[in-house]
């Protein structure tokens, strides 16, 4: 058995993936002896597990579980590791749940291609949904490579990526699907797309999302079932008039988007809500954290644990610890608004955010449809959860936040009804716009206490002068929900102002 992984592995080059390795072989020695083990049937009977201590609010990898080369990620159990008929596993202390997930699914390359070629001559038909298979156009290669927004996920297991109930496949959609929308949108063609700086494709997305705040207050009925991407198209059409010239500068704006998604960020949190990976609720609820990020003025990074105990109240001691550990990790010891940003978006990014995974849990029992492809919520059920979990909340917003949402995932073959993970999103936003005024009159205050806390109550830390200087100089303008409201005030403005001037217009026809 030694033996032969040996030499399956001699024969994987450095420019070959990993999880390539026992595929080749497979496929070149289809005459092998059929009682030699085939690596890729044994993995389908590969599980990872992981434990948790909070209620199933969060899940951590279990202690016993190891990286398998054969099954490509990490596994506790497993056919190419079990050491003999039976095995028993000590559980965590306070274990309250147990998550138990099958590997992901890994594609070879090579394979892949020659799958693909064979399309023309004969159907080849694959184990994806319907929607999934529809992706697999130009950007085939880097869907399959695993890339930022790739159909297939290969990383995520590794990095220890769970999910609450419900949850569907993460950032299925590839960035490059808004180059196929935009070519079902229009037949123009732009051969190279020009070049637009970081700082404005980011100052365009801040006014975009001035124009959909505004809508949020102001918009008509009519409106209410228009996607982000309908909504994005109606805001480069009021700023450019002339249709043309706006789809060759939204053209130039996703290409810029897709560019700079691996460069910053919110850039890259705007792409996968563009794209279908995540709601559009997700980016107004990252604008009002930064609002409260804006807030306080950060000395320490002991400032971000008194900052996620005001922001997540519903997190216990030992949440608040590990979020504060996650944060010191991710940071390298540093703080800044722009450093706390980011941690933010990462943790919705990996699906990791303590209170979409809170409402995850609370919505669940609302789902009265079975599981499987139409599986989710009605607006008339996520209304039930809504009026149940946070009862004051606006029901004109939260009907424009459903419907929003229904029209994106139509594509995916659903109708009148939304995932359980997705309806998390928008009541995530919803919660914390309910709370918003608390969180604004309280948060300075709790980091100020915070700070003067005894050495002894918490991992108390000198700030050296040389370190101060790191701390604060990559500071930003963050994109905040307090903001945008204010620059909503001139889109009303812009738009009296344009009907007085075509009222004028009709009025004196030869007007100069």
């Amino acid at each position: 058995r030694k033996g032969e992984k040996l030499r399956v592995e001699a024969g994987v080059s450095k420019s070959d993936s990993i999880l390539s390795a026992g595929l080749g072989e497979d496929e070149d020695d289809a005459d092998n002896d059929p009682f030699i083990p085939q690596e890729r049937v044994f993995s389908k009977y590969a599980a990872m597990v992981y434990t948790s201590n909070n209620q199933g609010k969060s899940f951590e990898e279990f202690k016993d579980a190891k990286f398998c080369q054969s099954c490509g990620e990490k596994t506790v159990i497993c056919p190419h590791k079990l050491p003999g008929s039976e095995k028993v596993f000590p559980l965590p202390i306070n274990c309250t749940h147990i998550k138990i997930s099958r590997p992901k699914v890994k594609i070879n390359k090579e394979l892949m291609r020659e799958l693909m070629k064979a399309q023309d001559d004969e159907e080849v038909s694959f184990d994806f949904p319907s929607s999934v298979g529809k992706q697999f156009d130009t950007s085939r290669e880097q869907s399959v490579r695993g890339g930022p927004g790739s159909l297939v996920s290969i990383d995520s297991s590794r990095d220890g990526m769970t999910s609450g109930a419900g949850s569907e496949i993460h950032m299925r959609y590839s960035l490059l699907s808004v180059f196929d929308d935009f070519k079902q949108r229009s037949s123009l063609e732009r051969d190279v797309p020009r070049p637009i700086p970081l700082e404005r494709c980011i100052s365009i997305i801040e006014q975009f999302w001035t124009y959909v705040i505004f809508e949020d207050d102001n918009g008509k009925e009519e409106d209410m079932h228009d996607s982000i991407m309908d909504k994005l198209y109606k805001f480069m059409e009021e700023r450019y008039i002339v249709k043309d010239i706006m789809l060759l500068c939204n053209y130039d704006f996703l290409s810029a988007i897709v560019e700079y998604s691996e460069q910053d960020k919110i850039v890259q949190l705007f792409a996968h809500i563009l794209v279908g990976n995540l709601e559009g609720a997700v980016f107004r609820y990252t604008m009002l954290l930064c609002d409260f990020i804006d807030a306080i003025d950060w000395h320490e990074v002991e400032d971000f644990r008194a900052f996620a105990s005001v922001v997540y109240p519903f997190l216990g001691e030992d949440d608040l610890e590990t979020l504060q550990m996650n944060y010191t990790s991710f940071s390298e010891n540093k703080v800044s608004k722009n450093m706390v940003s980011q941690f933010i978006i990462r943790l919705i990014l990996k699906y990791r955010e303590p209170r979409i995974q809170d409402m995850e849990n609370r919505i669940m029992p609302f789902q009265t449809q079975p599981e499987g492809r139409q599986s989710g919520l009605t607006e008339r059920e996520f209304k039930e959860a809504i009026d149940n979990i946070l009862p004051l909340t606006n029901d004109q917003l939260r009907r424009r936040l459903f419907f929003e949402t229904e029209k994106m995932v139509r594509r995916e073959g659903t109708l009148n009804c939304v995932s359980v993970m997705r309806c998390a999103q928008i009541a995530s936003y919803l919660g914390l716009l309910n709370i918003t005024n608390v969180v604004r009159d309280t948060i300075n205050g709790k980091v100020t206490e915070w700070r003067r806390r005894p050495s002894s109550s918490g991992s108390a830390r000198v700030v050296h002068e040389h370190e101060a200087h790191l701390l604060h100089d990559d500071d930003s303008k963050l994109i905040t929900m307090s903001k945008v409201k204010l620059l909503s005030a001139n889109i009303s403005r812009r738009i009296q102002l344009r009907q007085e001037r075509y009222d004028v217009a009709e009025d004196q026809p030869y007007y100069n």
